[in-house]
Formats: C-alpha cells, structure tokens, sequence
C-alpha cells in the first residue's frame, strides 16, 4: 500500500541539484509516484529561485534544473516526490 503523496518544495530539489552538479554529478535522474500530482498537496507554492518566481508544478522544476548548470540533455525528468504514511 502506498501512503499519501508528499512534494518537496521546488526550492530544496533545486538546491540539491545544484549541490549535486558542484560535487561533479552530470546528470540528474528526478522520479515519482504521480508526476502529474506533483505540488498539489503544496498547493502550487512559488518561491524565489535565483531572483526568478519557481512554483511547486513541473514545468517550473524542469526550468530551475535546466538553470542548474546542467546540460539540459542530461536532465531525466519524471518528477522527485516523497510518500507520507509508509
């Protein structure tokens, strides 16, 4: 059984990302459950990605990756969430 779906914020998997590609990673696997539910349960929460508005949807992920410093060719995007409950 799976437990609820819980979305990271936009902002922690872009920090992370960005740790990521300063330790050397070249590229970036982003998984989930239910990509099409990704920030839902945030409701769609913007913040502030280097001076530029990023909400919890997936097309504004994929945007603040490719900012990333990453080659946008190596960014497989499917989407990072986290489940609550088991």
């Amino acid at each position: 059984m799976r437990g609820r779906l819980a979305s990271r914020p936009v902002g922690e998997i872009l920090r992370e990302a960005e740790q990521l590609v300063r330790a050397g990673v070249k590229e970036i696997l982003v998984i989930s459950q239910d990509t099409s539910a990704y920030g839902a349960d945030l409701k769609y929460a913007e913040e502030l990605w280097r001076g530029k508005p990023r909400r919890a949807r997936f097309y504004d992920l994929a945007a603040g990756l490719e900012s990333s410093g990453l080659d946008p060719a190596a960014l497989c995007l499917s989407l990072s969430a986290r489940r609550r409950g088991g």
